[in-house]
């Protein structure tokens, strides 16, 4: 069970109103889903009839020739299952918009929500990164052999490659792909397939030093070119037949565009 605590600033941003009686401020939630109670409490009813208790604390402080600004401190007294967590949520997005309608700047000085979220996501991203990665390794080392990557990059930049890695005290290239890289060098079309007499052969367009000798490379083949990507070539024959790069695609799309509605979260 979780109870966060919020602590913020609120400065007032409309001139010629009084803004040291907290009494004033409590009355803009009047037909908001927060309640004021007994002026030390805060309840939120979510849509879903869950609420949420608040204990309260205020202090108002003034400084010389400065408009005077309220420091509150809430601290949740109500046990919240994870997969209600959502709340919290629902209760800040309420509270921010009560007090912007009541032209207020509020500030949090404290992340409870954003140490929550990070604690809970950043193991997932991470294993899911980890896995992907070595995926993608055993595979292509299963498929192409060792030295897979002597494929897949110009000699003069996976030399440098190699160079660089040496320094951060990585084993292979690979290690070095963050989940963009991972996901663009699994799914792109970026992956040339010659293959002949039942035999294939897989270079990466990265591999060629300039568009050129690509073109060269392709006139001279006497048997058949495929553009594709990795996941079709090296995956799919694993048994991953049931999805499509273009699925995946969409799915990768659907995540990142989770992540981005997260991420602001887990920042504030």
């Amino acid at each position: 069970m979780n109870k966060l605590s919020f602590k913020f600033i609120l400065y007032n941003e409309m001139q010629d109103r009084n803004f040291e009686k907290r009494d004033i401020i409590y009355k803009w939630f009047d037909n908001s889903t927060i309640s004021i109670i007994d002026g030390s409490s805060f309840q939120f009813n979510s849509n879903n009839d869950k609420d949420l208790m608040f204990s309260c604390e205020s202090e108002l402080l003034k400084v010389d020739k400065e408009e005077p600004y309220w420091i509150f401190t809430l601290v949740s007294q109500t046990d919240v299952h994870w997969k209600n967590i959502y709340l919290y949520d629902e209760f800040i997005a309420e509270l921010k918009k009560v007090l912007s309608k009541n032209k207020c700047d509020l500030v949090f000085l404290t992340r409870e929500l954003s140490k929550y979220y990070s604690g809970k996501l950043y193991p997932l991203f991470h294993d899911f990164e980890i896995g992907l990665r070595q995926t993608l390794h055993l595979a292509l080392s299963s498929s192409i052999g060792q030295n897979w990557d002597a494929r897949f990059f110009e000699a003069q930049k996976l030399k440098k490659k190699k160079k660089d890695i040496k320094s951060k005290s990585s084993e292979h290239i690979i290690e070095e792909f963050d989940l963009t890289d991972l996901t663009s060098f699994l799914l792109d079309k970026s992956i040339i397939n010659f293959y002949k007499d039942g035999n294939n052969s897989l270079v990466s367009i990265n591999y060629y030093e300039n568009t050129e000798n690509l073109i060269l490379e392709l006139i001279k083949y006497d048997g058949k070119v495929q553009l594709t990507s990795l996941w079709k070539t090296i995956i799919v024959p694993q048994g991953f037949n049931q999805y499509s790069e273009e699925i995946l695609i969409e799915k990768f799309k659907l995540f990142k565009k989770k992540l981005e509605i997260i991420l602001p979260i887990i920042k504030e």
